[in-house]
């Protein structure tokens, strides 16, 4: 296998010379010595530490606003958003002469039943 791929290894066998021993390609890295001059070295040296920050000036302290909750939107009694809302019993619509938000619900789900009772559907396979 070492003589198909290595060709160092197949010039050495062809001359005789062959050993058991790879040859090894790694140079060693030398060291790189830089030499500063001493204005340099107090540049990068000042370069490093950190400059000191100003002082942070003195401001008026931060108020914060107080919460304020957005208005509900009211909804009127008579009403049949107001018998879903909760208006059951004594609404005051009722007591001005009005009707009350109850009734007014009931009246509404009559009408919606006998609109859906009242609109017939011809099924497809009559058809």
């Amino acid at each position: 296998m070492r003589y198909q791929g290595d060709w160092e290894y197949i010039r050495q066998v062809d001359a005789g010379t062959a050993t058991d021993a790879r040859a090894k390609f790694i140079v060693p890295k030398v060291p790189r010595v830089v030499v500063e001059s001493e204005a340099a070295a107090k540049k990068r040296a000042a370069a490093k530490t950190p400059a000191k920050k100003a002082a942070p000036k003195k401001s008026a302290p931060r108020v914060r606003a107080a919460y304020i909750p957005k208005p509900r939107k009211s909804w009127q009694h008579g009403t049949f958003h107001g018998a879903t809302k909760g208006c059951k019993t004594d609404c005051p619509a009722e007591l001005e002469g009005g009707e009350s938000c109850t009734t007014v619900r009931r009246r509404s789900m009559r009408e919606n039943w006998r609109t859906r009772q009242a609109h017939t559907v011809v099924p497809r396979f009559e058809v």
